[in-house]
């Protein structure tokens, strides 16, 4: 009788995306660092470098273009595959999120996301639940201040860094 293995086979990784105004990070759930890291403002052909603004396209044209270079050459996985964990800044617009949503369902088959605001996870691995969070971003800095796992809003804090 031959034995029936198909328990020992894991589930795969989710790809892990961060979305950041000057950088994406790539990579899966399983390791503990980025493989990528890919500045939105070029778009990679096979044999081409353009800058997306010379283009002009909306930021969600920009990160499609981005995700197909993702998926298909630097992961080298199908996206119809592997759940998707999209990491976003807690500013990020509803409209976006929800175009973001549209895009790994209906383009890429993508069988689960899960959309987590950098700002909420970023002290689950230091297991504490009271900080002041500076984020040096590509243009502007934020500093939240979160007490006991909440997130104080009206405490936080902008400064623009002129790379706008």
């Amino acid at each position: 009788k031959i034995m029936d293995t198909s328990f020992l086979q894991a589930e795969p990784s989710a790809v892990v995306i961060e979305y950041g105004s000057s950088l994406l990070k790539v990579g899966f759930s399983r390791e503990s660092s980025p493989r990528h890291f890919i500045s939105p403002n070029q778009l990679i052909f096979p044999s081409l470098v353009r800058s997306s603004s010379q283009l002009s396209l909306s930021p969600l044209d920009v990160l499609e273009l981005q995700l197909n270079n993702v998926y298909f050459n630097l992961l080298q996985t199908n996206p119809s595959e592997r759940p998707v964990i999209f990491i976003y800044n807690l500013y990020t617009s509803e409209a976006f999120l929800k175009q973001i949503i549209d895009l790994f369902f209906k383009k890429y088959k993508a069988p689960s996301i899960l959309l987590v605001a950098l700002e909420s996870i970023v002290l689950a691995p230091l297991r504490r639940h009271t900080a002041l969070i500076i984020d040096i971003g590509h243009q502007q800095i934020r500093v939240n201040p979160i007490f006991e796992n909440l997130l104080l809003l009206n405490s936080s804090c902008f400064i623009n860094t002129g790379n706008v």
